[in-house]
Order: structure tokens, then C-alpha cells, then sequence
């Protein structure tokens, strides 16, 4: 899992890279102003990221991933997820960062990143039952919500959004947390 090399790099960086486009669309889709890596934080605790947990059945020996385990604090940023740090320390420093861009810190990338895709359309977009088990990545836990805090319309009439107030963040104003599809 230590391994490294210019292909592990290359998954790497196209997985942070889709991780952050996605981030990215979650909040401007909700109207947040920032943009900026201190901004993507807020994310964990609206979305309950830290409570997903996924593993790869093509591995049975690997231990499960909780990719955004350290992600969420009041001052948290981008570097407690040791997996995206390492993609910036690479993209930035190639040349003296290159063994950052470990096996391990891809497949926790890989992660992040089906975790996100889940998290923003439901676990119903992860495969269940027999066809998880032939699945690169599974999704082993996901959060559970309280019935309040989902939006399901009342029937034949539209979705009235609630306003999610990102406390103690970079974006200050208050943003309707709601998944595009």
C-alpha cells in the first residue's frame, strides 16, 4: 500500500479531482459563495460524510474506508484528509512529493470520491446485495437521518427546500442543502 508510481499518481489526481468537482457542485448548487479548499469542510457535517464507510471486495484483506473520517471539525480543512493533502502536495511538487501519491492514499481517493456520489444521490446509487459483492467499491455504512432532515415532497405538490445554516464555516450565509440530478 506504500507503493507509488506515475500511474497510482495519475488515479490519484483524477479521483481528487472528480472529489472536488463534486464538492464544488454541491455548494454552488446551494448557493454558498466560497470556493476556495477551506470552504469544501462544511460539506462533512451537512452531508454526514464521516459516516460512510466503504470497502473493496476485489480485496477482501483491505481494511474498510472511512474516507472522511477526520474531515469535519470547527477549523477543519482539506489537510485532515490525508488522501487529498497528498494530491496537493503531488500536483503542486511533483518533483519532491512524487512518493506521496501512495496505493493507499488512492484507494482512499477512490473512496472520497464514490462516497460523495453517494452521499449527493442517495445510497441508492451504490449496488447492493450480490451484484456490491462483484463491485470495485462497496458501500458498507452510510448515515442515518433523521426523517426531518429529508426532503421528500408531499405528494402532487413541488419540494419546498430548508434552509441548512453552515455553522461555524468560511461561507457565512445560510444555503438549501438539496442534490442536483
Amino acid at each position: 500500500m506504500r507503493a507509488y508510481g506515475h500511474e497510482i499518481r495519475n488515479v490519484l489526481i483524477l479521483a481528487c479531482t472528480e472529489a472536488e468537482a463534486l464538492w464544488k457542485r454541491v455548494l454552488s448548487a446551494n448557493g454558498a459563495k466560497g470556493k476556495k479548499t477551506r470552504h469544501y469542510a462544511v460539506l462533512s457535517q451537512a452531508l454526514k460524510l464521516p459516516a460512510y464507510s466503504v470497502n473493496f471486495p476485489y480485496y477482501p484483506w483491505l481494511q474498510p474506508v472511512t474516507p472522511y473520517e477526520r474531515w469535519g471539525s470547527t477549523n477543519s480543512t482539506t489537510k485532515d484528509l490525508p488522501w487529498y493533502f497528498a494530491y496537493n502536495q503531488v500536483k503542486h511538487d511533483r518533483a519532491t512529493n512524487f512518493s506521496e501519491a501512495t496505493l493507499e492514499r488512492t484507494f482512499q481517493a477512490l473512496a472520497g470520491c464514490f462516497v460523495m456520489l453517494c452521499s449527493e444521490h442517495g445510497s441508492d446509487f451504490a449496488l447492493a446485495g450480490e451484484a456490491a459483492n462483484r463491485a470495485f467499491l462497496r458501500l458498507i455504512e452510510s448515515p442515518k437521518w433523521d426523517p426531518s432532515e429529508v426532503y421528500v415532497p408531499p405528494y402532487r405538490t413541488t419540494l419546498k427546500s430548508k434552509n441548512f445554516l453552515f455553522r461555524n464555516s468560511p461561507v457565512p450565509q445560510k444555503t438549501v442543502l438539496a442534490v442536483q440530478n
